[in-house]
């Protein structure tokens, strides 16, 4: 295929002044594109908000108005032609007093609220590239991806539909569809999990056989550390899709964890950019990976707690384990990390509102002790259980820092350290100075 698949975030199109800057960079390539919207920055949680309030049964008139006239405003600033503007103002208006109407019945549906941000926002910017005179297209992402009964995505249904809708058109099109918004079973309005824009993105792109899928945000691409919590970071210029993925799921804000799964399945390199700065080269993600460094990058998960469960030997060794791993997943306690000696089970989780009960319910068998306020910080790399050394480098940094617990084995890319929240930034300092040599 020579088409490639783009996808913008929030930040890339938070206000019209940004989506100028996004369409330039989509005019710049020449190849076909699918290109993939998320939602206006901020859009989608005055939904989830608005959702809240429809839930809790309180008046939402307020809210609604207040995303509406974010919504007009973009389009007051974007448009030159009134005619397009009055097109683009209309179709808000009765997207937004529709909410309201069915709140007012009482069948609002969750889907149809949150997925208003990316259907809003793409048909502006589709509105915008004619007005440019583009080529572009906008394609209803529900016809493009659709969940089976279990929830799950439906890989021949998106495979289909994808080549179907993208076959036989002409090279120099723009197709624009929304992330995020997918279609349930029976073709009703649905969406894939929050920040899965990126997942919309790769599935498209390996349906398509793309030849690259790019996600563009407002950093420069992977970033070796987080730089809210530090002064000194750097741009992994290569790192490989396994890498990137342990980094995604311990808290590494830029990529969605399930994403890099379509991708690899069909070795299509990710290309991860920085909207505002279209210059920079950003971060590859493929197969290969750099081999410069043993640690490529370090990423960090909060509000962590560490539930130790002790066997009061009621039960017998293997009873203890199933019944306590039982009972997690009845609570649907996600565990980050555990240890597990014969009769002591330890698991660092970031606890859901139903801790309390799943607690209650592993107290019957067990003593259970937990300690809150931890972070789990995850150096990511080409850390092989073959290769020497590592253990120098990678636990230098925590000489003068207590460790509750670690995680190394399962995975050849990563090892995983549990520490006092109030330790974090000091470790991510030192993980910066004596891992990365970057001096503050």
């Amino acid at each position: 295929s020579i088409m490639i698949v783009m996808k913008f975030g929030g930040s890339s199109v938070a206000n019209a002044e940004n989506i100028i800057k996004v369409v330039n960079i989509i005019q710049e390539k020449k190849e076909a594109k699918v290109v993939v919207f998320s939602a206006m920055g901020g859009i989608t949680d005055a939904l989830e908000n608005v959702w809240q309030s429809y839930q809790n049964k309180d008046v939402i008139d307020a809210q609604c108005c207040l995303i509406k006239q974010v919504f007009m405003n973009l389009i007051s600033e974007l448009f030159s032609d009134d005619s397009v503007k009055l097109i683009c103002k209309a179709l808000v208006n009765y997207s937004i007093e529709n909410v309201i109407k069915l709140e007012r019945a009482n069948t609002l549906k969750r889907a149809n609220v949150v997925s208003l941000g990316e259907k809003l926002t793409s048909f502006i910017i589709h509105q915008y590239c004619q007005e440019l005179g583009m080529n572009t297209e906008l394609i209803d992402a529900e016809k493009l991806i659709r969940k089976n009964s279990n929830n799950e995505v439906n890989q021949k249904f998106i495979t289909e539909n994808c080549s179907l809708l993208l076959s036989n058109r002409k090279p120099s099109s723009i197709y624009i569809t929304q992330g995020f918004v997918c279609s349930a079973v029976g073709g009703q309005t649905s969406v894939l999990g929050r920040g899965s824009s990126d997942y919309s993105a790769t599935l498209i792109g390996a349906a398509i056989k793309a030849k690259a899928i790019e996600i563009w945000s407002d950093t420069n691409g992977v970033l070796n550390n987080d730089p809210r919590k530090v002064t000194n970071t750097t741009t992994v210029d290569a790192i490989s899709y396994d890498e990137a993925t342990e980094m995604a799921f311990f808290g590494a804000k830029i990529l969605h964890p399930k994403c890099l799964i379509p991708a690899k399945e069909r070795g299509i390199k990710v290309i991860v950019k920085n909207t505002f700065n279209p210059e920079f080269s950003g971060t590859v993600i493929s197969s290969k990976t750099t081999h410069t460094t043993v640690v490529k990058a370090a990423a960090t998960k909060e509000n962590v707690s560490i539930l130790n469960i002790t066997s009061n030997r009621t039960l017998t060794e293997n009873e203890f384990i199933s019944k306590t791993f039982k009972t997690l997943s009845k609570y649907q306690q996600q565990t980050d990390l555990m240890s597990i000696t014969n009769v002591t089970i330890a698991i660092a989780i970031v606890a859901n509102s139903q801790i309390e009960t799943c607690i209650n319910q592993l107290s019957k068998f067990s003593n259970v002790s937990v300690l809150k306020e931890q972070s789990i910080i995850t150096l990511v790399g080409d850390l092989s259980s073959n290769s020497i050394g590592n253990s120098d480098t990678i636990l230098k940094p925590f000489k003068k820092i207590p460790i509750k617990m670690i995680g190394y084995g399962s995975s050849n890319t990563s090892i995983s350290i549990v520490i006092d929240k109030a330790n974090q930034n000091k470790a991510l300092q030192n993980v910066n100075e004596y891992v990365f040599n970057l001096k503050n």
